[in-house]
């Protein structure tokens, strides 16, 4: 007598969006690859991440930084970024890494 294995397919389903979500980030953190933007409702437009970052961050018309990469930035610019964030005053540059 065989005895089956049962899973649900909602478990299933989970376990498949969790393999493909860690396969994504791993493979953006493998080929270097990281995002990063700004909240513009909260940002005061003061420039200090223009001037750390230099070509990563400008501001718009209104005044108010944002992203001139399509959002994806190399290892390398990550440190830019991640000093821009720590001395952004209003706190508003996001990153997933």
């Amino acid at each position: 007598m065989k005895t089956k294995l049962f899973m649900p397919k909602l478990s299933v389903k989970l376990i498949v969006a969790s393999i493909l979500f860690l396969f994504s980030f791993s493979t953006a953190i493998a080929l270097g690859l990281f995002k990063y933007g700004v909240e513009q409702e909260d940002c005061q437009g003061c420039g200090l991440c223009v001037e750390i970052t230099g070509y990563l961050f400008e501001l718009d018309v209104a005044g108010l930084a944002m992203p001139t990469q399509s959002d994806l930035i190399f290892q390398f610019e990550r440190d830019l970024v991640e000093e821009a964030q720590d001395n952004c005053p209003a706190k508003v540059i996001w990153t997933n890494f």
